[in-house]
């Protein structure tokens, strides 16, 4: 009962925080309750303590450097402004399932994949705000050559390197709470591993579009007032469901083998 209420208070105060900062919207809002109530009767408080960490890191991370990337993902992104709903869901659904499954089956692997899936949301999403920063041009990850700051499947130095910082501390976090190195070795590699899928997928199979006006390409339907055309990719296969298949590789991928 404890948990419940903590995590019941700790998701309302969340939900309304991140609603009157414009970080997420109000549907995405009361998903997030959802999930961190879950996070918190399943995982107790190591659960509540890395999904918050995670939440309030990515918030202020976007809200912090907005001004600076805004411009950028506006006119790459095929969403810009508070995250809803579906991007909350895509970054917090698998997370969910194996905290839950941890706590009916008690069995250790769930749990490392709870962290990994948490782990890899967070390091995907510091890498993308961090990375639009870099001074010079991305790298397609499979394509070696120099890309658009924003796009889908480009790799920098800073982003990279902002990436692994946020593995090594949810690591990190789970060390100090298990005292088990070779499960907090997994979510360092496993975290690691899913934003390079992430990347991978997004260079290669997510949808690119052109616009017909400036000949840029982007993920929005519309650019420069003009409807954009297929140029590759997956039709339909946006971010979010890159995200989500990111996700669940690599919490899935730790989960097996761990019990494996």
């Amino acid at each position: 009962m404890e948990y419940v209420i903590v995590g019941a208070v700790a998701g309302a105060l969340t939900a309304f925080l991140t609603v009157k900062v414009k970080a997420l919207t109000l549907p995405a809002a009361l998903l997030a309750v959802v999930i961190i109530l879950c996070s918190c009767v399943f995982g107790g408080w190591f659960g509540l303590t890395l999904l918050l960490s995670a939440y309030l890191t990515i918030a202020v991370v976007d809200r912090a450097l907005k001004e600076r990337t805004s411009s950028v993902f506006k006119s790459i992104n095929k969403k810009s402004g508070p995250r809803d709903i579906v991007q909350v869901a895509a970054n917090g659904i698998p997370a969910t399932v194996c905290i839950v499954l941890y706590g009916i089956t008690e069995e250790r692997a769930f749990l490392v994949g709870f962290s990994v899936a948490l782990t890899e949301a967070l390091a995907d999403s510091i890498a993308s705000d961090v990375g639009v920063l870099s001074k010079s041009e991305p790298v397609s990850i499979c394509r070696f050559k120099r890309i658009s700051r924003g796009l889908s499947g480009g790799v920098s130095f800073l982003g990279t390197a902002s990436s692994f910082a946020a593995t090594v501390l949810c690591a990190l976090l789970y060390f100090v709470f298990f005292k088990n190195m070779g499960e907090a070795l997994a979510v360092l590699a496993f975290g690691n591993l899913g934003c390079l899928a992430d990347s991978i997928i997004g260079d290669l199979l997510q949808e690119k579009l052109t616009c017909k006006k400036c000949g840029a390409l982007t993920e929005k339907p519309v650019h420069c007032d003009t409807e954009t055309v297929h140029a590759s990719g997956i039709p339909g296969l946006d971010n979010c469901a890159v995200n989500l298949l990111s996700n669940t590789f690599a919490a899935g991928a730790s989960v097996l083998l761990l019990i494996w």
